[in-house]
């Protein structure tokens, strides 16, 4: 099947750099900035001192970050979120310079080298040093797309053998391109129901509001100005959220301007804020249910939109009664992908 996946040389030019790390109850999290855009990460068991490296297409930031920031030149685990090149292009060169690495990625996802093939049916758990993960399948941006769990609290070694996975005790998520802050990633294998899913239903919908979301791409400011061009597009007299997205993108330029990520962001911010969080029924106050009516009511003055029959295709599908939380992440996408928030922003300026 074909890697949609933007192929491009390695080629990070400094546009972020590597931020404080971030402490869990067991381990600790460096965050890499890769390429143009994209984040691989570092976990390191601060027990055992055993390293996990989670996406980490680009090696040389890798062992650059390693050897820089965390001290360390051991790699014992690689984790990969799914085969896009972007994501596990790293995989030849880590392997050959740390043949005893455990790579660990879905079975049926068929990443390069992968040694722990995890199933695609139900949940697994494995550690790192004395640090519990939990791989689960997200479906959508590819058919097998994975997210890995870090739970609280220290693994003994009776336990190593009967882990099982609490969804009550995750503190973050290593969402690849699930999940974003104030996004999603496309789908680009299976219908928008698959994603709806991965993020309403399955297990990142289990997990605590406090969960750190740990995402594939620095995304933010983009997906921002569509959250709030959508927001724009509340009913009179309804409760939005647009205060607290213009909130986020204060802090997303400040953070940018100062070449920092956005990222971690916490779950619960995502529910509160991303409208690809909130696909809900009508009667839920947080539903972008109505902004998107109010869309579809106006498409007649978006002559841009015109140019997309597609996404007005979808708008209406939303916009009827009875449309599932599927159509309203499709019609979501479908919108974004017109780039019509930054039309507005043209227009406005």
């Amino acid at each position: 099947m074909r890697n949609r996946a933007r192929r491009q040389e390695p080629a990070h030019d400094g546009q972020t750099e590597i931020p404080l790390p971030t402490k869990l109850s067991t381990c600790t999290v460096y965050v890499v900035p890769m390429m143009l855009d994209n984040y691989g990460y570092i976990l390191v068991d601060d027990e055992t001192g055993q390293t996990a490296v989670i996406d980490p297409a680009e090696p040389r930031l890798v062992y650059k970050a390693l050897r820089e920031v965390v001290g360390k030149s051991e790699i014992h685990n690689i984790l990969i979120t799914h085969r896009h090149w972007d994501h596990s292009g790293g995989n030849r060169e880590l392997v050959k310079n740390h043949p005893q690495a455990r790579v660990y990625a879905c079975k049926e996802e068929k990443v390069l080298l992968a040694t722990e093939e995890l199933p695609s049916d139900r949940p697994s758990t494995f550690t790192i040093g004395r640090t519990k993960v939990a791989h689960v399948v997200t479906p959508g941006h590819t058919k097998f797309h994975s997210a890995f769990l870090v739970q609280n609290g220290l693994v003994s070694d009776h336990e190593s053998s009967t882990l099982g996975l609490d969804l009550d005790r995750v503190e973050a998520i290593f969402s690849g391109d699930t999940l974003f802050a104030a996004g999603a990633g496309n789908h680009f294998e299976g219908p928008a129901s698959d994603l709806y899913s991965s993020l309403h239903e399955k297990e990142i919908a289990g997990c605590p509001d406090s969960s750190l979301v740990f995402c594939g791409h620095e995304y933010t400011a983009s997906n921002l100005a569509f959250a709030i061009w959508l927001e724009k597009h509340v009913p009179k007299g309804e409760q939005g959220v647009l205060a607290r997205l213009e909130d986020r993108q204060q802090d997303c330029a400040l953070r940018r301007r100062d070449k920092q990520p956005t990222i971690p962001t916490t779950l619960g911010l995502e529910r509160a804020t991303s409208p690809w969080m909130r696909c809900h029924q009508h009667d839920n106050p947080l539903s972008v249910r109505p902004q998107l009516h109010e869309i579809q009511q106006s498409v007649g003055d978006m002559s841009y939109l015109s140019q997309y029959p597609d996404a007005v295709q979808a708008l209406r599908t939303a916009c009827n009664d009875g449309s599932s939380g599927g159509d309203v992440l499709n019609a979501l996408r479908k919108l974004k992908n017109t780039n019509i928030h930054l039309r507005h922003e043209q227009l406005q300026s």
